[in-house]
């Protein structure tokens, strides 16, 4: 549930998670978010789905 939450978090800044490696019951995660503003109405859009 956290990473699902990160997740939409992070879209909604524009940016992505990605699964860099898991060895050994450690999983590493790189975030990656714009350094330019998203406009709000992007924002949105981007996580419109259905319930």
């Amino acid at each position: 549930l956290g990473l699902a939450i990160a997740h939409e978090l992070i879209r909604a800044h524009g940016g992505t998670v990605e699964l860099v490696e898991s060895i050994g019951g450690r999983t590493v995660f790189a975030v990656t978010i714009p350094d330019q503003p998203v406009r709000l109405d992007q924002a949105r859009n981007g996580l419109r789905r259905p319930a």
